[in-house]
């Protein structure tokens, strides 16, 4: 199997950690991730590095957009799916694309990659790493496209993983919003990704109820998520999952 990952080593996590004790809305992040409140403390035609897997944790495949495949981050390690496997003790399989949505894929120069399929035609590349675990995030890019249409790419998407990985655990993530009021189309395709996931015993959490992004978390000119912002969106899903 072929897949974008990597194992993730103790010295770069404890040196990550010393960046985040450095700001003060990353700890507040780390805090949570802990467990503890504030207050209390591959489709065929692709080519992929081969990912090795550590027997001793369980598999997480990642699938989604920008945020999911680290768009903004400083480095690989404070991606937000990355800190939320180190802090589970999950072995990370990212196969998240920069640029893609539910229905949108992206072209390789907008990805980075040789192909850029939407989430809904990853899922076969998902499937094949047999992995006990699935988080999905995305959508935001979607938001300009006829509703109905990304509504049946989201239910066939949960409905094809579910059919898939039947015993997985799958953990739906809503879409960010850049804004500090999320757009109608964001909006309504949360409500879209929380039903679907209902509907196939997924767990759902929401990153707009409330928003889980402050401008402190974006990019100098709004448009991209920061590492405070991958802190804070791995310690909303950590919550949710605790």
């Amino acid at each position: 199997m072929a897949v974008r990952g990597r194992g993730l080593h103790s010295s770069r996590w404890k040196l990550f950690f010393l960046g985040l004790f450095a700001v003060g809305a990353i700890t507040m992040a780390t805090l949570a991730l802990q467990g503890q409140t504030p207050e209390a403390a591959e489709g065929s035609a692709q080519s992929w590095p081969v990912l090795t897997l550590d027997e001793d944790r369980p598999v997480a495949v990642f699938l989604g957009g920008s945020s999911a495949a680290g768009g903004g981050s400083s480095d690989e390690v404070n991606r937000w799916s990355s800190i939320l496997s180190e802090a589970r003790g999950w072995e990370e399989a990212n196969l998240a694309r920069n640029g893609t949505g539910y229905l949108i894929g992206a072209q390789p120069d907008e990805c980075g990659q040789p192909t850029c399929p939407n989430i809904r035609d990853a899922l076969a590349e998902a499937v094949e790493a047999g992995p006990g675990i699935v988080v999905i995030s995305g959508g935001e890019f979607d938001q300009a496209e006829d509703f109905e249409t990304v509504n049946d790419a989201v239910r066939t998407t949960y409905q094809g993983l579910r059919v898939g990985l039947p015993n997985a655990s799958i953990i739906a993530v809503g879409p960010v919003s850049t804004v500090s009021e999320p757009t109608a189309p964001i909006v309504a395709i949360d409500a879209a990704v929380q039903r679907e996931a209902a509907a196939i015993g997924a767990t759902y959490v929401s990153l707009l109820a409330p928003n889980v992004l402050s401008r402190a978390m974006l990019s100098a000119d709004g448009a991209v998520i920061n590492d405070a912002g991958h802190a804070a969106i791995a310690a909303r899903i950590a919550a949710a999952l605790n």
